[in-house]
């Protein structure tokens, strides 16, 4: 039986944009994209004469870059580039460079503008088709364009964590470790989404086999964050995957304080003192799940698990026993017996809450079967047999 263990989804959260900016314009029908494409691919086109005076003009490229975009926008030019948002950047960047005296800084940055709203587009296309790595690039896009001097000079503190945060996604389910512990990182030093952040943060490093970075991310997250109850839940689901029981005890108690009527912290509470052998403490912990919530299924079938493994002990020790100690094998068979009937309780309460739950069925059927009740273990056999 798979036991329990407290691995708490935290939110991921996948932002819309954070800055608006103006719609680019309908693709006009009326022009012939592929036309204009070779004209202005002539006129930077270093083996060609004259595109010698073209090349150098920021003009040149601004209607480069303008071209691109119009050709993403119309769905019968896709054929014309592979990648146009790309390029259309690389065209404002160039116009950028060649833009020594600022006089076209106001049309490249609006040319930007524009762009910028499709990238982001872009990019959460690609992170809805699960092409995480492309959609990693686009934000990265979005953010270099906001980073630029041209589109950055009238906010230039702004930090836009929230696409950060995307980009560090994308790269993290692209498998992009260090993209990933690059945006994370960033995020996390501006306090932005905490929780979530220094959780994936710290997987990323465990997945590059470092594992005192990973728990430093979170203790020193956790030291700055006191409050944050999902740090005290990514810290408390480290200590039980690495085994270490006490640790995950102190922290899941924080965890409680801060959430007392969590009936799921509880339950993961009792199942830790069960590692500890603490017995009457994990049967106070499930119990006070139950009594938070009364139809928390889990905590009546954790608890009814518990008292079969608390029966299970004493029908062992009781086969131990020599067969002229009668009084003696008796006396751990009844304290079997006792957790046997403890645990039916329970497993028929997890059959009430959920009438499918075929583990709960299983585990009656051979409760009945060790305590001699003939109908009831037909019973739960025929359901078993359905």
């Amino acid at each position: 039986m798979k036991k329990f263990s407290l691995l708490l989804a935290l939110t991921f959260v996948f932002t819309t944009a954070v800055v608006s900016y103006a719609q680019t314009p309908a693709p006009d029908v009326k022009r012939n994209l592929e036309k204009e494409l070779k004209a202005i691919e002539l006129s930077v086109d270093p083996s060609n004469p004259k595109a010698a005076k073209t090349a150098i003009k920021p003009t040149t490229w601004m209607k480069r870059g303008e071209i691109f975009h119009a050709i993403y926008k119309d769905k019968n030019a896709k054929n014309l580039a592979a990648d146009p948002l790309t390029e259309a950047l690389k065209s404002y960047k160039k116009a950028i460079e060649l833009d020594t005296k600022n006089r076209s800084a106001s049309g490249i940055k609006t040319g930007l503008l524009l762009l910028a709203t499709d990238v982001y587009q872009q990019a959460i296309e690609y992170y809805n088709k699960e092409d995480f790595a492309k959609g990693m690039v686009s934000f990265e896009q979005f953010l270099e364009i906001n980073q630029l001097p041209v589109v950055s000079k009238d906010n230039p503190n702004f930090v836009d964590t929230a696409t950060m945060y995307n980009a560090a996604l994308c790269a993290y389910k692209s498998g992009n470790w260090d993209k990933a512990i690059k945006y994370f990182s960033e995020d996390l030093k501006h306090g932005y989404n905490v929780g979530s952040t220094a959780d994936l943060l710290k997987n990323a490093y465990l997945e590059k086999k470092d594992s005192v970075t990973a728990l430093k991310v979170l203790q020193d997250a956790f030291a700055k964050y006191p409050e944050n109850n999902d740090l005290t839940v990514s810290l408390t689901n480290y200590y039980i995957k690495a085994n270490k029981t006490d640790e995950a005890v102190k922290y899941l108690k924080l965890a409680i304080d801060h959430e007392p009527n969590n009936p799921s912290f509880h339950c993961a509470l009792g199942n830790l003192y069960e590692k500890l052998d603490r017995q009457e403490e994990a049967i106070a912990s499930y119990q006070k799940a139950i009594d938070i919530d009364k139809n928390y299924h889990d905590a009546y079938y954790y608890m009814g698990y518990y008292f079969i493994v608390l029966g299970d002990k004493h029908n062992e020790i009781a086969r131990n026993i020599p067969a002229k100690d009668v009084e003696a094998y008796n006396k751990e068979i009844n304290k079997a017996v006792e957790w046997y009937d403890k645990a039916v309780v329970m497993m028929e309460k997890c059959r009430e809450l959920k009438p499918d739950n075929t583990n709960a069925i299983e585990f009656l059927k051979n409760l009945y079967y060790r305590l001699n009740k003939k109908e009831k273990y037909e019973e739960m056999k025929k359901l078993l047999e359905k």
